[in-house]
Order: C-alpha cells, then structure tokens, then sequence
C-alpha cells in the first residue's frame, strides 16, 4: 500500500492496497507503506479506508462507467485519494477519508489452483490475491446471501468468452481482473485474463554439498543440461515449484530433468566462483563455459533455475540459469 502525494498541484493523499474486509462504509486495506501529502514516509500495514455516497468510483479499463461505493468488494485493489490521518501509536492502524475523494478500481490478480473449469467459469482454490496471502481477508458480506460469500476455497470467476482451453483441473492458474460488488456475488470475479500453468513460471532448485561435484549433468550440449538425478553428491534440495503452487521433487519425476533455453531467446545465465560471476546472454556458451568449469575439476555445489515447464518432457524452459561453484 502506498499513500502520498499523488498529483502534481493538488496536494492530495493517496493510499493504495488490497481491500481486505468491509463493514459497512469501512474498508480495511492492507498493504507495504505510506506516505502523506508532506511526503513524510511510515509504515501503515493497514488502513482504515472511509467511503460514503460523495465517493467517486472509478474503474481501470471501463471509460464513462457509471460506479458507487457498492462496487468495492473484498479483494479488490485499489487506489484510494483523499485524507489520511497518522495513528497515534504504531500498533493502531491509520485512517483515511474519502468520503468527498475517489477511488480507483484497479486489475487485480488471482493467485491458485484450478478446482474446475467450464465455458465461461472456472473455479479457483485459492492461494493468494496481488502480494497477500489467502489467510489476510474476510470474505463475510460479499455474497448476495450469507451462504453465497465468496469462498477462497472455491472462488467463482466468471471468464466471458475467454480461452480456457489450456486451463486444467488440478494445475495451477491465474486470473486479472476486477471483483464483483460487494453484496454482489456469485460470481465472485469478472476475470479479463487467464493465464494458465504452461506460462506460470516455475523455479527450480539443487544442491550438491560445499563439497559440490564435477559431473551435476548426464549430458550437456548447447541445447539443454540434463541433470544427473543419481549423483551421489544431491543433498537435501532437489525441488521445483511449479507456477509458485505446486512443490514437485525432482527425485520423483520419471525422467531426469533437462534445462533447455528459453525459445524467445531472451534470457540471462551465470557462472558464480567465489566474487568471479560471469554472465552469458547465449546458452551455447554458457554450456560451454560450465563444461570448461567442470572438467577443469571445479565444483559445483548448487543450481536455480526459473523458467517455463512442460511436464511431458520434463523439460525446463529458462530465462534464468545460476550455477554457484565451491572457492578454488
């Protein structure tokens, strides 16, 4: 959440978050920090956002929409103008006034796993909405009854005439776009776009002891590192984590892991030995460099890897490949 001020000549305050709850008129926001019109800088964790009838709601992407306080709902992101007033103490949460300000709606990104998916809905469990975790809000009062709130468990995302036909049960996803009003659900999200798990980057990660090893790769060409998953060296960290869902060990997959460029060739691998770091932009000759590295007698003693995975061969497509060495 950041407060400020936020337009030139109007010396305004500004404070944007997620909204976490709402009772009645009061949204509590939680986000990073703030900082008031007179540029003093503090840390507000969460803000109490007043809203009434004279807030003027806007909504990103929805020219000449016409909006009121009702379309607030948990969730949301938001970027709120008006007054904030500094808590008294640091354990008490500030307070701001927008009762005669604005507030914008902004895209809003869903974080989890696919439960189900049909044309024009898929159904979302959950992990975590923009920078917060599920556990941070209060669903009471988003639905249109009691027994239709919003459940984070079970998330309703109404996609429109959307492609979801890379879009599975059990696989992770996620989704921009703007929840519905408050009051107003289900659905509990109009979502705009969905990505799904294939273009969710997933991080990979390995380690071989301080002692390291020469030979972390079966074989090694300019096209792809496959990684020996039998060295004796492999410590306790031999994980992925898919589309930042989905914990998968190495050991387990019926095929040894490869590490292949990314095919928009837009990508950064590094060497690390000791304060020497070299960077490549060319996985050919980062390939070659590390089987230089390597039959040379150095150690490598870890390995991360970011990029985009397919399953069917478990194959890692990375835009980022780092290979930390033992001090000679």
């Amino acid at each position: 959440m950041h407060a400020g001020d936020s337009v030139s000549g109007e010396r305004i305050d500004a404070v944007q978050g997620n909204i976490v709850s709402r009772s009645g008129n009061r949204l509590t926001v939680k986000g990073a920090f703030a900082v008031n019109r007179d540029h003093v800088m503090r840390v507000h964790r969460t803000v109490l956002v007043d809203i009434g009838a004279n807030t003027k709601v806007l909504k990103t992407g929805s020219l000449g929409s016409v909006l009121d306080a009702s379309a607030l709902s948990v969730g949301q992101q938001i970027v709120a103008f008006g007054t904030l007033t500094a808590p008294a103490t640091d354990t008490t949460p500030a307070t701001f006034d927008a009762t005669s300000g604005r507030v914008r709606m902004m895209p809003t990104n869903l974080r989890g796993t696919v439960n189900a998916v049909v044309p024009g809905q898929l159904s979302l469990n959950l992990r975590g909405i923009d920078r917060l975790g599920i556990e941070a809000f209060d669903f009471t009062g988003t639905g249109s009854t009691s027994a239709q709130d919003a459940n984070p468990a079970d998330y309703e995302v109404a996609t429109g005439t959307l492609g979801l036909a890379n879009v599975a049960a059990g696989e992770a996803a996620s989704v921009v776009g703007f929840v519905r009003p408050f009051g107003g659900a289900p659905p509990d999200f109009e979502g705009r776009t969905v990505i799904d798990h294939r273009e969710l980057p997933t991080m990979l990660g390995i380690g071989w002891g301080m002692s390291g090893t020469t030979a972390p790769f079966s074989s090694m060409n300019g096209t792809g590192l496959v990684l020996d998953m039998h060295n004796s060296s492999i410590g306790e960290r031999h994980h992925m984590v898919v589309a930042g869902m989905r914990v998968v060990d190495l050991k387990t997959l019926s095929m040894p892991p490869t590490l292949a460029p990314t095919p928009d060739g837009r990508a950064v691998y590094g060497i690390a030995d000791g304060g020497d770091i070299r960077m490549f932009d060319s996985f050919a000759e980062f390939s070659a460099a590390l089987a230089t590295k390597l039959g040379g007698g150095g150690h490598a003693i870890a390995l991360t890897a970011v990029g985009r995975y397919e399953a069917g061969n478990a194959t890692l497509y990375a835009n980022h490949i780092a290979v930390l060495f033992a001090p000679n």
